[in-house]
């Protein structure tokens, strides 16, 4: 049988982990309503007046002024080995400030260990 200490010990310490999680689920919340929002009402690629498509030399700072409804850009270039959740953010805003579909392009037959 456990002794009393080593109990209290144990659920101090799921008790303190649980904290730690809603803090951090707390600290994140905007983040995750946003993915949810997106997630249950995703945008209909079908109303796509334009798009644009760039898979290699992506500069960001010109796709961010690209005047598209839909953007596609490679999963990860050469030079980048993925996007920052800051750029991708820019990227999902048009410069008239819409809301705006990035998708990322993957080609699995070009599948390489060196590629993340």
């Amino acid at each position: 049988m456990k002794q009393p200490s080593a109990l209290l010990s144990k659920t101090r310490l799921a008790l303190g982990a649980a904290l730690l999680a809603l803090g951090l689920l707390i600290m994140n919340a905007e983040g995750l309503v946003v993915l949810v929002n997106e997630a249950r009402s995703p945008k209909d690629l079908r109303s796509a007046q334009s798009w644009c498509y760039q898979l290699f030399a992506i500069d960001l700072k010109a796709l961010t002024k690209a005047s598209c409804d839909m953007l596609v850009v490679d999963a990860a270039d050469d030079a980048r080995a993925t996007y920052s959740s800051k750029a991708l953010k820019q990227l999902r805003m048009d410069p008239a400030g819409s809301r705006r579909t990035v998708l990322a392009y993957l080609n699995i037959g070009e599948a390489e260990l060196y590629r993340p």
